[in-house]
């Protein structure tokens, strides 16, 4: 009996097993049948484009967005216009931005094209503004002329007696010119133009007493500044007598006055008595007496004074000028000796000067000597005894 309990619900049971099946397939059938009808549907292509029109500033950029479901291709329409991408699947947002300014006086138009196959084609109205306004063209004029300017500073120099330098200013737009109205004035700088700040100015010693006065002039080609420089006067006379006997102040480092004439002559040129050595040489009285080596050294130093070959009273010998101006005539006697008495060696040749100093040995004097016109000067060492040479006396201030 218990079998056929057994039996008897095992056949309900695959009777209902059954209906389930059957109902659980006609589900999945109904579900499948439903989802193949959406797709079908989908195939539908579409194309929006948002929004239709934009407006971009002379060198600006706008958005706009692409809802398709399928590919699609874009076209600026103008060369000034570009966007951030050319084609693309799907929705996107793509830039449209103008590559160049709009430099007119009117607003310029492009129209962009959205497309694909099969797709509705979108158009997108896109304005860029003006960015220019018009200005008539006028012929270049000339920049009017620049008025010309020039003045000096300081328009005054006080210098002293002595050689010097001082420094002024040019203050010019134009070029210029620059001279001196007298020779122991000058500058260096001859011309130039515009600001020149440093021009310096030379002065040559004086052996005037009284102020001199020099005018630099700077000129352009329509005006004319000055400068007045006024040179202060000596503090001691330059030239004078002494017990009868002229002395010109050379400006020497040692102060040195030098008599005119040598001991024996009546002029400048004359030369005067051949003697030998002696301290006691010179008899004019007074300060007068015979130079030291060191005296005559500096006479005839390059750094003190300049030499120039010439002739005077009928003799040659050389001028020697000091930087102050003055000077004086030394002539080219020559020498003799006690052995040639009267007949002179060298006479209009050279010049041979007594100093007082004697050389390291004790026994000889040092001369002062200078030969002709190639300027040569200097020294020798000679015996006292049986020489005989000129004299130019010196004195102290």
């Amino acid at each position: 009996m218990y079998n056929n309990y057994e039996n008897v619900n095992r056949k309900r049971f695959q009777s209902m097993s059954g209906k389930v099946g059957l109902w659980l397939m006609m589900c999945v059938g109904i579900i499948l049948t439903s989802c193949s009808s959406s797709d079908d549907n989908d195939t539908d292509l579409r194309l929006e484009v948002s929004p239709t029109s934009v407006t971009l500033d002379s060198n600006g950029e706008a958005n706009i967005v692409i809802t398709s479901n399928s590919v699609w291709e874009i076209s600026t329409g103008a060369s000034w216009l570009s966007s951030t991408v050319k084609s693309g699947k799907g929705t996107a947002t793509v830039t449209l931005r103008a590559t160049s300014a709009n430099n007119s006086t009117s607003d310029r138009s492009a129209v962009v094209t959205v497309s694909g196959d099969g797709l509705n084609t979108q158009h997108v109205s896109v304005t860029q503004k003006a960015g220019g306004s018009y200005t008539p063209e006028t012929p270049d004029t000339p920049d009017p002329p620049t008025t010309p300017t020039l003045s000096v500073s300081p328009t005054t120099l006080t210098m002293e007696s002595g050689e010097g330098q001082a420094d002024f200013a040019i203050y010019s737009n134009t070029s210029w010119t620059v001279t001196s109205n007298q020779s122991w004035c000058y500058t260096l700088t001859k011309s130039g133009e515009g600001n020149r700040y440093i021009i310096t100015v030379y002065v040559e010693p004086t052996n005037l007493t009284a102020d001199r006065t020099a005018i630099i002039t700077v000129k352009s080609a329509t005006l004319t500044a000055t400068l007045t420089v006024t040179q202060k006067g000596s503090e001691f006379e330059t030239t004078g007598s002494h017990e009868g006997h002229d002395w010109v102040d050379l400006g020497l480092p040692s102060g040195t006055l030098w008599a005119t004439t040598n001991v024996g002559a009546s002029t400048p040129g004359g030369y005067g008595s051949y003697l030998r050595w002696s301290t006691w040489a010179v008899d004019w009285g007074g300060s007068w007496r015979m130079p030291t080596w060191e005296e005559c050294s500096e006479l005839i130093s390059s750094s003190n004074t300049t030499m120039k070959w010439e002739r005077q009273d009928g003799h040659y010998g050389h001028r020697i000028t000091g930087k102050n101006g003055n000077s004086i005539f030394l002539p080219a006697p020559g020498w003799k000796t006690t052995i040639t008495g009267s007949s002179a060696m060298q006479e209009g040749e050279t010049g041979q000067y007594w100093s007082s100093t004697f050389d390291d040995s004790g026994e000889s004097v040092w001369t002062m000597w200078v030969i002709g016109d190639a300027g040569i000067a200097g020294r020798s060492a000679s015996t006292s005894v049986g020489y005989l040479y000129c004299i130019r006396p010196v004195m102290d201030r």
